[in-house]
C-alpha cells in the first residue's frame, strides 16, 4: 500500500480484528404481498423491500479497521514509549505564533486558579497527562462537577505555560448552554466574551481573532467540519454531553472519529458525558497501538454526595395497600397508580416529622416539595383533577403543572414560593429531568414512565410511544431531590421490575427519520450514505435508511442516478439548501418555493414558527381561550401557518411603531393576545438565522419594478399553494358522513348552522326544569347573556342548544358568507375535546316530577309544529325587531341601505308605514338632541340594549341613530369601546363608551320596530371561476356595487324568510327603465352560478305557495317562526339548588351535524381515523354549506400516529379554498411522478396516480406507502398538462444555489413573474364536471402501453429537473354519441337486475332501439333479443 491513509484502496490483505460493533437486529426479506394488510396495526410496506436490519455494517467496519490498522503505523507505532509520544504530540510554536501568544499574555491576565471545590479538580493533572498522550479520552463526571467549565481551562493554561498552540472548541447540545457558559467562564477569567473565551451559536458569533476557546452548539461544528472535512483548524475538540444521543450528536461522532484517523492526526479528543456507562464511546474511539486495539482511557471524577437520597419501590410500601399492578408489557398510568400516588403524598407530613428532630406543622410556611414524573399532559390533566378532589383538601398541596405546551408564565410558578402552609406538588413529565432546576424538593414520585418520539418503520407516521423509562432517566429523575436537603425517591415499580428497565433509551438515529443526516453524509461526500452511516455508532436499520432516501427523493432533495437507486441519489441544489437549513425538509422546501412564488419572507417566518415551540399560549385549563386567540389571528382563513404569520407581523409593527417600549408593556401584550413573548423572541432569531443563511447562498427578497405584485386575497391564495408544495405528500380530504336531510333529522329541525345538540338525557327527567342550566353550560361561547341562548326538547335523549344572537365583526373578510357558521358554534364543538365533560346535576326523578307538577311547568310539544291546543303568541311586531314580510307578502318595494356583498345585504321596505317611523324617528332624535342633552354612560350599558350612537353619513355628517349593544371591550381602564349595530341601518361599528348616549327611560322610539331587515339572493352562490377564497370576488362586488348606483328603484320578491333573514331575487330598475335580475347579471357576468336552496328555506318557500290553504291561527303561527328565535325570549324556570341535587346526568358532545370527517389520500393513512391536533386552528371543521356539502383539501405540516390505536393527527394544518379540481391540480403541480387514467372509451380524463414512480424491471411501486390515487371531480385538459408542464419547468429552473450573487436580479424576477402568471392561468380556468368511474385497480401503475403516452419535450429526459416533466397520456377522439348509448344501455342492464315491482306500469325506453316496453320481465327480454344484441354490438 503506497499511502497507508488512503481509505478506498484496501487490497492488501490484514488479518480479521473487531474494532466496534453495535447491537443489531435482523429481519427476514419478505417478497409476500399477500402478507401485507392495509387495515388494523401498522401498515405493511406495498412493495417488496430490500432485507431490513443492520447486518450491513459489517462489510464497512471490516474494511474501516483494516485502513485504520496501516495508518496506524505512522501515528502510533508500537515501539513508541508513553514519553515518546507526549513529545511528538507537543509541536512548538513558530515565530509569528509564538509573537501572538507574546502579544496575549501582555493584553490579558493569563493566570488561572482552579475553583478547589469542584471535584474535576481532584483529577486536573491526569486530564492534562492524558490529552498530551492519548488522541482521544472521555471524562465521566456528574452534573455540577465542573467539567464543563474547568476542563477548557486546564487544557488553555497547559499550552500556555508551554508555548504551544491552542484553539479549543466545545460543543453543547443546546444553544442558551453555549451562550451561558461561555459568559460565565468569562467571568471567572475576567476576561470579555469575545476575547479569549466566546462562543458561536446559529448565525450568532461573538469571536475574534484573540479567541482560543469557543463555545458552540454541536450543530455548528458539524456544519464547519463538513464544509472542511479536517478537524486541523482546531488544537482541541471537547464533545459535551456525548450521553444525549441526538441526530447531531451520533453523526458529529462519527465524523469527528473518521476525519480523526483519515487527515487529522494532531488534533485532541475530549468527551465528556454526565452518565455512568461510557464504555461504549471508549470501544467506539478505539485505535491501534501497534497490533494491539486500545479503547479509548476513562477518566471518573468522583461524585460528592452531601445529602443522603434514599429510593423506595411500589413493592416496599405495604403499608399503603393495595398496591397497583404493572406490567412490563404494559406501559401505562391507571386511576389506581394515581389513587396510590396520593395516598403516598398524603403520608408526606408524617415523613417529615419523623426525619426531624422536632415536629412540623402543617400550618408551618415551608414544607418541602415534591416533584412528580408523568409521561405526558394527558396523564397530567388526570392526576391534577384527581388531586383537586373534595377529600384530598386536607393535605393543602399548592399544585404547579410543567410541561412544554403550558405558558411560560405558568412554568415560572415553579420558582415562586407556594401559599403559607401549603406543599408544593409539581405534575411534570421529562423537562424536569435536566432542563429545569426545581427547587426545594424533597420528595420524587417516579412513575418511571415515558413517551418517545418514533416513527413506523413502514408508514414513515411519526407517533409518541409511551414507553417504560430507561434507568438513566430514572437516574437523572432521582437526582433532582438531595441538592438542599435529604431526598426520597419513590418508583413506583417493584425492585425486580426497575432492574429489568433498559440501561439507556435508543438513540435517536436508529428510531428516528434520518433526512438530514443523509443530507449531510451527501454533501461531505465520503461515499454513499449507506458506507457512511454504517459507520455510526449505532448503525440506522437499512430501511429506515431506503425510506428516508425515498423521502428525500421526494421532497426533491434527490433525484435518481442509475444503480442502486434505493439507498442513494444525486444531491440537488434543493437538498443542499435543505441541508444548510437547521429546520425539517418540507419547511425547507416551502420556503424554497415561498422564494419561486414571490412570498419568500412570508415563507420564512411561517418555516420559523412551525420549526420552533407553539407561540401560542395555551394555559392550563384554559384551552378555549387559547382557541379563540388562534381563530382571531387566524382572520378566518383557515391556516395555522397564517395565524402564526399575523402574530408575529403584529408584534413586529407594535414594537416598531412605539406602541411597546418596555418588556412589560410587551409581557402584557403577549398575555391579553395569548402569545408566548419568549417563543416570538427564539422565532424572531430563527427569522433573521433562516435570512441570513439563505443570503449567504443568494436566496433572498426580490425587489425592483418588476417584483410580483399580490394583493391580499391573492397572497393568502399563493401562500397556500407553497405550503400545500412544501408538504406534500400530507394531504388529506374532508367530507362530510351526512347529508342535508340527515343533518336536520339530528338537529329536530332547527337552524343547522346555530344548532349544536347533546345526547344522554334520561327519559324520567323533565328537561324543561334544568334548560337554565344548559344556558349556563354554553355561557362562555356566546359573548351575550345566557338568557340569548335556547335550549329546546324533541322527547329523546338529546338536547339541543341553539345560539339565536350572533356577533357581528365589521373587521371580517367582506368575503365571509353570511351562511358560514357563527363562532359560537365553533367554541361550543371545541369545548367537547377541551373541557370535562358536561355534567348536569338533577334531583331524584320522583322529586324532579314533583317540583315540575308544583311549579306547573308545561311538557315540552315536538319543536315548531302547530297544533290546535297550541296557544298563539302574538306576532312579534314590536321592538327592534324588523317587520319582515308576511307569508302572503311576494312583491316589495325595497331600497338597498347597506351591503356586503351581492349574496349579503340590508335593505328598507318602502312602505308607507316603514317611511313613516323613518321620518318619526329622525325627528324624535333631532328634537332631544342626544350630543348635549342626553347622559353617556358611566358604566358599559346592558349587552342587547338599545343606545343612541353617533354614524358619520358619505358626507360626512355626523348624525345619531338607535343601535344595540353588542360587545364591549376595555382597551385600557380608561378606554373602552363598545361594539354596536345600527338597527335601522344594517351597520356595525365600535364606539368609544363616552360617545354613546342613553335613551331616557320613557321615550318613544325604543318600541318602534327596526327599519332595516337582512337579505340574501335566493338560488344564487359566487362563482368558482377566478374565486381564491370560496366568496364572492371583488368583481363580483364591484358589479353590485354599479348596479345598485344605477338604479333608481330596486323591487325583490319574497322566496322565503327563515331566521329574520328575507330570501330574494332582486330586480334593478334603470333610468333608462331597463330591468335588470340581479341574479342572472351575475351569472352571466360568470361571477355567480345557481345553487339549492337550503332545507328550511324551501320548506318556508312551500308554506307561503300554500298560504291561501292555512287558517289564520297557522298562519299566524308561521309568521312567528320566520323570526330569529332572538326576538322571542324564553323564560325558563329556574332549577333546584345545587345543594339539594344528590344526582347528576353526564351528556355526550355537544355535535354538530356539520362536523366532517377527515380522510389520508396517501396508501401509508388509509383507511386510519384521522383528528387535527386541539392547538390546531382547524381543531375544529365544519362544512357551513349544508345544501352542497363538498370536500376540501387538508394540508398538515407533521404527522402523529397513535402507538395504540394507530390514529393520526394532524398538526400545523391549512384548509384549502373550495376551488373545483384545486386537489388534482396541485398533485399534478408537485407530485414527483404521475400516471393519468382515461374514461373507459379513452377519451377524458377522470383520476391520476401520484408518486415516486415504479421501477422499470419489475414495475412494482417505488414508494408505495405515499401513492396517492386522486380521481378528477373536474375536467383536467392536455392544454392544463402543457401549462403545468411549463411551471414545473420554471420552478425547477428556479431552485439554484448562487453563493457569488452572480445570478442577475432581472433573471430571477422574470422567472417568479411567469411562475405566477402560469399559476393563475391553471386555476383560473373554468372547468366541467367530470363523471366519475369505479376504478378498481386506481393504484396499481404501468397500467397503459408506454406507446400510449406522448413525450412532453427536449426536457423530458432531463435528470437534472426537480421537477421532473409529465408525460400525457394520449386520448381517444370523442364520440358523444357513442358514449350516451353506452351510458344508456348500462342504466338499462341496472333496471333489468331490479325487482319486477319497481318499473310496473312505468314505460322504460331502450334508445338504441327506440323503443319502449312495459315492466323489467319485458325489459330483459328486449336486451337479450337478436336485434338488440347486434345493435348493441355495432357500438364496440
Amino acid at each position: 500500500m503506497e499511502y497507508p491513509l488512503d481509505f478506498f484502496n484496501h487490497q492488501k490483505p490484514i488479518p480479521p480484528m473487531n474494532l466496534h460493533r453495535s447491537a443489531r437486529k435482523r429481519t427476514p426479506m419478505t417478497s409476500n404481498l399477500a402478507d401485507c394488510s392495509l387495515s388494523g396495526g401498522s401498515m405493511q410496506s406495498l412493495a417488496v423491500t430490500i432485507a431490513s436490519g443492520t447486518d450491513y455494517a459489517d462489510e464497512y467496519i471490516q474494511k474501516e479497521q483494516d485502513q485504520m490498522f496501516e495508518a496506524s503505523k505512522y501515528f502510533r507505532p508500537e515501539e513508541n514509549t508513553f514519553d515518546q509520544m507526549s513529545i511528538g504530540t507537543e509541536q512548538p510554536l513558530d515565530e509569528e505564533k509564538a509573537q501572538e501568544l507574546s502579544r496575549l499574555y501582555k493584553t490579558y491576565n493569563l493566570t488561572y486558579t482552579p475553583k478547589a471545590n469542584l471535584a474535576i479538580k481532584t483529577i486536573q493533572e491526569k486530564i492534562v497527562a492524558a490529552v498530551a498522550a492519548e488522541p482521544v479520552i472521555i471524562i465521566q463526571g456528574p452534573t455540577g462537577c465542573g467539567k464543563t467549565t474547568q476542563v477548557p481551562q486546564f487544557i488553555m493554561d497547559y499550552c500556555f505555560k508551554r508555548h504551544l498552540p491552542c484553539n479549543i472548541i466545545v460543543t453543547q447540545p443546546r444553544r442558551i448552554a453555549a451562550l451561558s457558559i461561555a459568559k460565565r467562564v468569562s467571568e471567572e477569567r475576567e476576561w470579555p466574551v469575545g476575547s479569549i473565551v466566546g462562543y458561536k451559536v446559529g448565525l450568532s458569533h461573538n469571536v475574534s481573532q484573540d479567541t482560543r476557546l469557543t463555545y458552540c452548539t454541536t450543530g455548528v461544528l458539524l456544519q464547519r467540519l463538513i464544509a472542511t472535512k479536517t478537524l486541523t483548524d482546531f488544537t482541541h475538540i471537547i464533545i459535551d454531553e456525548i450521553h444525549e444521543r441526538d441526530q447531531d450528536m451520533d453523526f458529529l461522532l462519527l465524523v469527528v472519529r473518521k476525519l480523526l484517523f483519515l487527515n487529522s492526526h494532531n488534533v485532541k479528543i475530549i468527551l465528556m458525558s454526565a452518565t455512568f456507562d461510557v464504555k461504549k464511546f471508549s470501544d467506539y474511539f478505539a485505535s491501534y497501538v501497534g497490533r494491539t486495539l486500545t479503547p479509548a482511557i476513562i477518566l471518573d471524577v468522583e461524585k460528592r454526595n452531601f445529602f443522603q437520597v434514599r429510593n423506595f419501590y411500589i413493592d416496599e410500601l405495604q403499608s399503603l395497600r393495595p398496591i397497583p399492578d404493572v406490567v412490563l408489557s404494559e406501559p401505562r398510568v391507571t386511576k389506581d397508580m394515581i389513587e396510590f400516588a396520593c395516598r403516598l403524598m398524603g403520608i408526606m407530613d408524617e415523613v417529615d416529622r419523623k426525619s426531624k428532630a422536632e415536629s412540623l406543622n402543617k400550618n408551618e410556611s415551608r414544607r418541602p416539595g415534591v416533584l412528580v414524573f408523568l409521561p405526558g399532559i394527558h396523564e397530567i390533566e388526570e392526576m391534577h383533577s384527581f388531586m383537586k378532589h373534595d377529600r384530598f383538601s386536607e393535605f393543602k398541596w399548592d399544585i404547579v403543572v410543567l410541561h412544554s405546551s403550558i405558558t411560560t408564565e405558568e412554568q415560572q410558578r415553579v420558582f415562586t414560593l407556594p401559599p403559607r402552609g401549603f406543599r408544593r406538588v409539581i405534575l411534570s413529565t421529562n423537562i424536569a429531568e435536566s432542563s429545569i432546576t426545581v427547587p426545594d424538593v424533597k420528595f420524587v414520585v417516579d412513575f418511571c414512565l415515558t413517551k418517545q418520539l418514533t416513527t413506523d418503520p413502514n408508514t414513515n407516521f411519526q407517533c409518541l410511544e409511551l414507553t417504560w423509562a430507561s434507568k438513566s432517566n430514572c437516574e437523572q429523575r432521582a437526582g433532582r431531590t438531595g441538592r438542599v436537603m435529604d431526598g426520597r425517591v419513590y418508583r413506583l415499580v417493584p425492585k425486580e421490575f426497575y432492574k429489568k428497565l433498559p440501561t439507556e433509551n435508543p438513540p435517536e438515529i436508529v428510531k428516528a427519520p434520518l433526512e438530514q443526516v443523509v443530507l449531510r453524509s451527501k454533501i461531505i461526500d465520503l461515499g454513499p450514505p449507506k458506507a457512511i452511516l454504517a459507520l455510526a455508532l449505532d448503525p440506522p436499520d437499512l430501511s429506515n435508511l431506503q425510506r428516508t432516501i425515498l423521502l428525500l427523493k421526494e421532497s426533491g432533495g434527490l433525484i435518481s442516478f442509475d444503480g442502486d437507486e434505493d439507498l442513494d441519489g444525486e444531491l440537488t441544489d434543493l437538498g443542499r439548501i435543505m441541508a444548510s437549513l437547521p429546520i425539517d425538509i418540507h419547511i425547507g422546501k416551502m420556503i424554497v418555493l415561498g422564494h419561486m412564488f414571490s412570498v419568500l419572507r412570508e415563507a420564512i417566518i411561517i418555516g420559523a414558527s412551525m420549526a420552533v415551540k407553539n407561540m401560542f399560549s395555551s394555559p392550563f385549563q384554559l384551552k378555549l381561550k387559547s382557541y379563540d386567540a388562534k381563530l382571531m389571528w387566524s382572520q378566518y382563513t383557515n391556516s395555522d401557518a397564517i395565524s402564526f404569520l399575523h402574530a408575529y407581523n403584529v408584534w413586529m409593527r407594535e414594537k416598531s411603531s412605539g406602541r411597546i417600549k418596555t418588556d412589560k408593556e410587551e409581557k402584557e401584550w403577549a398575555r391579553t393576545s395569548c402569545l408566548q413573548i419568549r417563543v416570538l423572541r427564539e422565532i424572531d432569531a430563527t427569522v433573521k438565522d433562516i435570512t441570513q443563511r439563505l443570503a449567504k447562498i443568494g436566496i433572498k427578497e426580490t425587489y425592483g419594478s418588476g417584483k410580483v405584485d399580490l394583493d391580499g386575497e391573492q397572497r393568502y391564495f399563493v401562500l397556500k399553494i407553497v405550503i400545500a408544495g412544501g408538504f406534500y405528500p400530507h394531504y388529506f380530504i374532508t367530507h362530510s358522513p351526512h347529508d342535508e336531510t340527515s343533518k336536520m333529522k339530528l338537529i329536530g329541525g332547527l337552524d343547522p348552522l346555530k344548532t349544536v345538540y347533546l345526547q344522554g338525557w334520561p327519559f324520567d327527567q323533565p328537561p324543561l326544569l334544568y334548560a337554565k342550566r344548559f344556558q349556563h353550560v354554553f355561557e362562555n361561547c356566546s359573548s351575550y347573556s345566557p338568557e340569548s341562548i335556547k335550549v329546546n326538547f324533541d322527547n329523546s335523549n338529546r338536547i339541543y342548544v341553539t345560539f339565536t344572537k350572533v356577533e357581528r365583526d365589521e373587521s371580517e373578510d367582506v368575503n365571509k358568507r353570511l351562511e358560514q357558521i357563527p363562532l359560537p358554534v365553533y367554541r361550543a364543538i371545541k369545548m367537547r375535546s377541551v373541557g370535562p365533560q358536561i355534567e348536569i346535576p338533577v334531583l331524584k326523578p320522583e322529586d324532579s316530577i314533583a317540583l315540575t307538577e308544583k311549579l306547573n311547568i308545561p311538557k315540552q310539544k315536538p319543536m315548531d309544529i302547530y297544533s290546535n291546543d297550541q296557544e298563539v303568541t302574538e306576532l312579534p311586531s314590536s321592538g327592534v325587531r324588523p317587520v319582515l314580510p308576511k307569508l302572503d307578502e311576494t312583491d316589495l318595494v325595497i331600497s338597498v341601505c347597506r351591503f356586503v356583498d351581492p349574496g349579503h345585504f340590508w335593505a328598507h321596505n318602502k312602505s308607507t308605514r316603514t317611511v313613516q317611523h323613518c321620518q318619526f324617528i329622525k325627528t324624535y332624535i333631532k328634537e332631544i338632541d342626544p350630543e348635549h342633552k342626553l347622559n353617556a354612560p358611566t358604566s358599559p350599558p346592558v349587552i342587547g340594549s338599545i343606545v343612541l350612537a353617533p354614524w358619520m353619513s358619505k358626507t360626512k355628517e355626523v348624525s345619531y341613530c338607535r343601535a344595540e349593544v353588542q360587545s364591549v371591550t376595555m382597551v385600557s381602564k380608561q378606554n373602552k369601546f363598545v361594539q354596536v349595530f345600527f338597527v335601522d341601518y344594517g351597520f356595525n361599528q365600535r364606539i368609544a363608551l363616552g360617545d354613546l348616549r342613553l335613551l331616557p327611560n320613557e321615550n318613544q322610539i325604543t318600541e318602534l320596530p327596526a327599519l332595516a331587515f337582512e337579505c340574501v339572493l335566493s338560488n344564487i352562490q359566487p362563482s368558482a371561476m377566478n374565486n381564491l377564497t370560496g366568496g364572492w370576488s371583488k368583481q363580483a362586488i364591484q358589479n353590485f356595487r354599479d348596479l345598485l348606483k344605477t338604479s333608481i328603484e330596486q323591487r325583490g320578491k319574497v322566496y322565503s324568510v327563515v331566521n329574520s333573514v328575507v330570501s330574494m331575487s332582486l330586480t334593478c330598475i334603470t333610468q333608462k327603465g331597463d330591468t335588470i335580475d340581479v341574479g342572472n347579471y351575475l351569472i352571466k357576468k360568470g361571477l355567480a352560478e345557481h345553487q339549492e336552496e337550503n332545507f328550511l328555506s324551501k320548506s318556508n318557500h312551500e308554506i307561503r305557495q300554500q298560504v291561501k290553504e292555512l287558517t289564520m291561527d297557522v298562519k299566524n303561527h308561521y309568521e312567528r317562526l320566520q323570526y330569529n328565535q332572538n326576538s322571542i325570549v324564553e323564560d325558563y324556570p329556574e332549577p333546584p339548588p345545587k345543594e339539594k341535587c344528590t344526582n347528576s346526568v353526564k351528556m355526550r358532545g355537544p355535535f354538530s351535524p356539520l362536523e366532517v370527517e377527515i380522510s389520508s389520500l396517501t396508501n401509508a393513512g388509509s383507511g386510519r381515523k384521522v383528528v387535527v391536533s386541539d392547538s390546531s386552528v382547524n381543531s375544529v371543521i365544519m362544512d357551513d354549506n349544508p345544501v352542497n356539502p363538498h370536500q376540501r383539501l387538508l394540508i398538515a405540516g407533521s404527522i402523529n400516529e397513535s402507538a395504540v390505536t394507530h390514529n393520526l393527527t394532524l398538526y400545523n394544518t391549512t384548509l384549502m379554498p373550495s376551488i373545483p379540481g384545486l386537489l388534482p391540480l396541485l398533485c399534478l403541480i408537485f407530485a414527483p411522478q404521475i400516471e393519468l387514467r382515461s374514461n373507459s372509451f379513452g377519451t377524458q380524463y377522470i383520476g391520476v396516480l401520484c408518486g415516486l414512480g415504479y421501477h422499470e424491471k419489475s414495475q412494482h411501486s417505488i414508494f408505495p406507502e405515499h401513492d396517492m390515487p386522486i380521481p378528477f371531480d373536474v375536467e383536467i385538459t392536455m392544454t392544463d398538462l402543457q401549462l403545468i408542464n411549463q411551471l414545473r419547468h420554471l420552478m425547477s429552473q428556479g431552485i439554484f444555489i448562487d453563493e457569488g450573487n452572480q445570478e442577475p436580479a432581472e433573471t430571477i424576477l422574470t422567472c417568479q413573474r411567469r411562475i405566477n402568471e402560469i399559476l393563475f392561468k391553471i386555476i383560473n380556468q373554468k372547468r366541467k364536471p367530470v363523471k366519475s368511474e369505479v376504478d378498481l385497480c386506481r393504484s396499481v401503475w404501468c397500467r397503459y402501453n408506454k406507446e400510449l403516452f406522448l413525450k412532453p419535450g427536449p426536457f423530458a429526459d432531463s435528470k437534472q429537473g426537480i421537477f421532473k416533466l409529465h408525460w400525457a397520456l394520449e386520448l381517444q377522439e370523442k364520440n358523444e354519441f357513442k358514449e350516451s348509448m353506452i351510458e344508456h344501455l348500462t342504466e338499462l342492464k341496472k333496471i333489468a337486475s331490479m325487482s319486477y315491482r319497481d318499473y310496473l306500469g312505468e314505460p322504460i325506453e331502450c334508445k338504441l332501439c327506440k323503443l319502449k316496453v312495459y315492466g323489467v320481465s319485458n325489459l330483459r327480454l328486449h336486451i337479450s333479443s337478436d336485434e338488440h344484441y347486434v345493435r348493441e354490438n355495432s357500438l364496440k
